[in-house]
């Protein structure tokens, strides 16, 4: 289990005014004011990183990027900048790696004037492949504790649907771990020995055209696997987050439209989710958008996620401890935005459903580990 349930580390905090990357024998330099920049000719392997302004509510910070090649890793790495020659300092690699396209760390001014670093990053050898019908690719989960949310949203919540409603007080009263990301298609065939999805660039984008069943029939092989392997307890089962769990962990403490803020005009979205503006009409690989406070990524878009609980047209409404959703029904609850979906359908209380024996392109699902209970 230590392999699994370990947190996703944070940025380091290495910051500068301006950078200057070393990139095996080819330097970039980078930085603000009059200096300008100077750039050379970069191979495959080698990918600039450059700071730019990027728009916050009530004013800009510069955030670093790292746009390399899709599906591949990279190390990042941060020295300080040298102002003379002869000097020479080690690198020390980010924490949070390895990294793969999108935000690496977001500085105000303040600190970008300040503070002075070099930045660079290494293209990592890919990972092995799985092999068909055996352990897929650690899960990296994290415990959530019980607690008590405010499920749904306000009548007054911009761009609100009239199933958001009416705000439930529920109760978890029990821990559950919860993955960091999607279930990966690597992490599918490896356990399912198919590959359903619509877009199969990379073993690391999110498995998708994946049925409700085969996501329940995914959770119960791995929990077989795993117990086998002894890497999970004999009452433990990997299974669906219920709905409830699903906003809980989103929200993250937050009762806002979105984990970080209410963000009405959308300016911060695109570093959190892959969704309609941002996607490429395309999903794109699991840990390349910021993840929410509690250290999950990819729950505001990529795919969908299924849930557990069959869809019932309004929220329960009172106070609720651990909400299962109905008995009976022929739709199950989808949650969370999509590579293909407009900001409002990426908000944390907004819900979609689906037919759950129809294969969708925009559906994919993550796992969630508990003790199992009789019910």
């Amino acid at each position: 289990m230590d392999r699994k349930l370990q947190h996703h580390q944070g940025n380091s905090g290495l910051y500068g005014l301006g950078f200057h990357l070393r990139l095996w024998g080819v330097v970039l330099l980078v930085s603000c004011g009059s200096i300008g920049v100077r750039a050379a000719v970069f191979s495959n392997d080698v990918i600039p990183l450059r700071f730019e302004p990027f728009r916050m509510p009530g004013g800009y910070c510069m955030m670093l990027w790292l746009r390399g090649h899709p599906g591949q890793y990279y190390q990042i790495e941060s020295a300080p900048l040298q102002m003379g020659r002869g000097i020479w300092r080690p690198w020390e690699a980010l924490e949070g790696g390895p990294w793969q396209n999108g935000p690496v760390l977001c500085l105000d001014f303040g600190q970008y004037r300040v503070h002075r670093r070099q930045y660079r990053a290494v293209r990592l050898p890919p990972p092995e492949e799985p092999v068909l019908g055996n352990l897929p690719p650690a899960t990296e989960m994290i415990w959530i504790e019980p607690g008590t949310f405010v499920m749904g949203s306000p009548e007054t919540e911009k761009d609100r649907d009239p199933d958001e409603g009416p705000l439930t007080l529920v109760t978890l009263t029990k821990p559950y771990a919860l993955g960091v990301h999607e279930v990966t298609q690597a992490q599918y065939v490896a356990v399912m020995e198919h590959n359903p999805s619509r877009h199969k660039f990379n073993r690391l984008f999110p498995v998708t055209n994946v049925r409700w069943e085969a996501a329940v029939e995914y959770c119960r092989r791995l929990t077989v696997l795993e117990r086998i392997a002894g890497l999970i307890k004999p009452n433990q089962a990997y299974r669906l987050p219920t709905e409830a769990e699903w906003e809980y962990a989103c929200r993250a403490g937050s009762s806002t439209r979105f984990p970080y803020g209410d963000d009405e005009d959308h300016l911060l979205l695109g570093a959190f989710a892959w969704y309609g503006a941002n996607s490429g009409v395309s999903t794109q690989p699991v840990l390349t958008r910021l993840p929410n406070p509690w250290g999950l990524h990819g729950m505001l878009g990529n795919v969908h996620e299924w849930c557990a609980d069959r869809y019932q047209g309004l929220l329960d409404g009172g106070h609720v401890f651990d909400p299962k959703g109905p008995r009976g029904g022929t739709q199950h609850v989808i949650r969370g935005g999509s590579w293909m979906e407009e900001p409002r359908n990426c908000r944390i209380a907004d819900r979609h459903r689906d037919w759950f024996k129809v294969y969708v392109g925009n559906v994919g699902f993550r796992i969630a580990l508990s003790e199992e209970t009789e019910e």
